[in-house]
């Protein structure tokens, strides 16, 4: 899958699951998602919506 149809579904699945995303985080959680490595930060709660991404929390959210 290419990083552009990866932020799609990123997208459109955020969306769905009622947590949409800015375009820059949904580039940097599909970038993590088509890589399979884990995303660091300190919203965690902004990528509730996103399936398959493993966020790490970077602080204390």
């Amino acid at each position: 899958m290419s990083l552009c149809r990866a932020c799609s579904a990123v997208t459109c699945r955020a969306r769905l699951g009622g947590r949409p995303l800015t375009t820059a985080g949904a580039w940097v959680a599909a970038t993590a998602v088509l890589n399979g490595t884990p995303l660091v930060s300190y919203n965690r709660h902004d990528l509730v919506g996103v399936p398959d991404l493993v966020v790490l929390s970077a602080g204390a959210n």
